[in-house]
């Protein structure tokens, strides 16, 4: 069977800069594309882009909270960027707060933090052991000379020792590896535990002091309080 020829669409440059937004965060929504990249117009006006993006099927809308929507790629915008089409499915109840925390804190804190594929991971950080597709990454390059890898770890509203538990059992694994071992010594690696509300950051805090961590791992907490709405069906326990 022959190979389907590349398609051909017609896209100004903010079409483009919008779709590969999308495609490296899986998702937006017209509140954060407006701060982000859009400060110059009105935010209707980037709402109506992203409408005609949905009428041109290269973008779809799904209900986020009443009345908020979430935009992702179609499979055909997945096709135009060379990216896989599973990209076009809707979120699921976990990922989509876990997608959702990580594209406010890359792109609407006090700095850009940039998302980062796995295929990203193995090129910058190739000390890292393993980096994983269902996992989430960033890069904070505030620094460029020692740009530092960021392991994002969304709490969706369970008991913080649960997090907590499972991220450390991930990171002991760093401690077989010279490379890595290295690397978090010079403190090229930290978690960024991303939660709704700062009662549960103390929550998730406590929760990591009894452990022990390998050596000058930085780990950081992040309040998002777009997450609060979309965790609230889960136990918001300690």
């Amino acid at each position: 069977m022959s190979a389907k020829p590349p398609l051909k669409v017609r896209m100004d440059e903010r079409d483009l800069l919008i779709l590969q937004h999308v495609a490296r965060h899986r998702l937006t929504t017209c509140a954060v594309l407006h701060r982000h990249c859009f400060k110059e117009l009105k935010r209707n006006a980037v709402l109506k882009i992203l409408l005609r993006l949905c009428r041109e099927n290269l973008l779809q809308r799904f209900p986020l909270i009443y009345p908020e929507v979430y935009f992702t790629l179609t499979a055909k915008a997945c096709q135009l960027l060379g990216g896989v089409s599973a990209r076009s499915l809707p979120l699921g109840p976990q990922s989509l707060p876990s997608e959702l925390a990580a594209l406010h804190y890359c792109v609407c804190g006090s700095r850009y933090h940039k998302r980062l594929s796995k295929h990203e991971v193995q090129q910058t950080f190739s000390w890292f052991p393993k980096p994983s597709n269902h996992e989430i990454y960033s890069v904070d390059c505030a620094n460029n000379n020692s740009p530092i890898l960021e392991w994002l770890r969304a709490d969706l509203g369970g008991p913080s020792h649960h997090i907590v538990r499972k991220t450390h059992r991930r990171l002991s694994a760093l401690g077989d590896s010279e490379n890595a071992m290295a690397a978090l010594n010079r403190q090229e690696f930290r978690v960024v535990f991303l939660t709704a509300t700062p009662e549960k950051a103390r929550s998730i805090q406590r929760a990591v002091e009894p452990h022990e961590w390998p050596a000058s791992t930085q780990i950081h907490l992040a309040i998002i309080p777009e997450l609060v709405p979309l965790t609230t069906r889960y136990n918001h326990g300690t």
